[in-house]
């Protein structure tokens, strides 16, 4: 049921957009100018590496605090994910294989700027690669709370600096 939910709602959306520019297609052909070459795809790593590396020569060290906290939390989630795979499979598997998907395609995006934007790139998916931590996350208000409020500041510090 849910999936007939999502193919309806992707469905009415590239209806909406073939009314609205005549171009049901028009977004993807939008982006294609970003990428590296005329398709999405690259060799797994190969242009998040070299958007990293160029990161690092072009900022200071400091200013990779978002992109390394980013990158940090993602291996932390997948990580997580692969000691617990056998129950989350079992348990969540329509979910692990969304979450593995995403970071196959964003290991093999063709966007130079990849690793800018890595940490609104990971959105989708660390709700699941936290879930995936839950074990050796802490459970106490105390700590939850002041997390939360740093993150929310953390965030929007973030959209100042792209």
């Amino acid at each position: 049921m849910s999936i007939c939910i999502a193919a309806g709602i992707g469905l009415a959306y590239l209806e909406w957009l073939q009314m609205v520019s005549g171009d049901a297609f028009i977004n993807f052909r939008l982006y294609s100018y970003d990428w590296s070459s005329s398709n999405p795809f690259s060799i797994p790593f190969v242009t998040l590496g070299k958007s990293a590396f160029h990161l690092l020569l072009d900022r200071q060290w400091i200013d990779w605090k978002y992109d390394l906290f980013s990158l940090s939390l993602v291996g932390f989630g997948v990580f997580s994910l692969w000691k617990q795979r056998h129950i989350l499979l079992r348990t969540y598997p329509a979910e692990i294989a969304f979450v593995i998907a995403y970071l196959i395609f964003l290991a093999c995006y063709n966007y130079p700027l990849v690793m800018n934007y890595f940490t609104r790139f990971a959105i989708p998916v660390i709700p699941f690669l936290l879930f995936a931590a839950r074990k050796w996350l802490p459970k106490s208000r105390l700590v939850l709370w002041p997390l939360a409020v740093s993150s929310a500041l953390i965030t929007s510090s973030l959209g100042s600096r792209l």
